[in-house]
């Protein structure tokens, strides 16, 4: 049996020689993987603790067969690190090997060069925070969770959701003398009825009085 440590040095070499090698999961000692030098990136590890606890272990790190350090997954495996510190039993889909706690790592990826490696480290935390959310959808699954308890392990909680008003009367101050202004304002459906009478501002609860209450807010009535 070909042990995690002697699988990177053939890889190495398949590479060295000009082999290509297919993309594989490969299970390893977590303990064993050095980490990548430089990593921006911070991690809620408490948060990641929570996850595992719900969901286990599932989705593989990222191992560049290059420099055979870790380019993606930094924080699961601090996570990790902490339970085990803390003599927890393992999350599911850790496999345990003479006290060894083996982890899914995605094997057979090697970058040009090390900038490649590090810019994708940096791609693979930015690009997912930059796409943004449909907060209306967002709002409605959080609470549907909250509803049936379901919120553990997802880094969402119904405060998180919750909405400055004041900073709205700030944003709409500033607007004021505008004749023609557009304020699109988002909120989870639980707050429906308090934003109807926020932006009524004690007119009717119309089209036209919303608008009337929205005007008398910024100061214009």
């Amino acid at each position: 049996m070909i042990r995690s440590q002697d699988w990177a040095e053939v890889g190495r070499t398949l590479y060295n020689k000009g082999v290509s090698v297919e993309i594989r999961v490969e299970y390893m000692n977590f303990e064993e993987i050095a980490k990548w030098p430089r990593n921006p990136k911070d991690h809620d590890l408490e948060e990641i603790k929570k996850s595992f606890g719900r969901f286990g272990f599932v989705k593989p790190i990222l191992v560049d067969e290059g420099s055979s350090q870790l380019v993606a997954g930094h924080g699961r495996v601090d996570s990790l690190k902490g339970i085990k510190k803390e003599g927890k039993d393992p999350p599911r889909g850790v496999k345990v090997e003479n006290g060894n706690w083996l982890i899914p790592v995605l094997r057979g990826v090697k970058f040009e060069n090390t900038k490649e490696a590090e810019a994708y480290l940096l791609a693979d935390n930015r690009l997912g925070e930059i796409g943004g959310w449909n907060q209306d959808m967002l709002a409605e699954i959080v609470n549907e969770l909250s509803a049936d308890d379901l919120l553990e392990g997802i880094g969402f909680s119904v405060e998180s959701m919750d909405y400055d008003f004041a900073s709205l009367d700030k944003e709409l101050e500033e607007l004021s003398g505008i004749e023609d202004s557009t304020v699109p304002i988002v909120v989870p459906k639980k707050y429906k009825e308090k934003v109807s009478k926020w932006l009524c501002h004690g007119e009717t609860n119309t089209g036209a009085g919303r608008g009337r209450g929205v005007l008398i807010r910024m100061g214009i009535l």
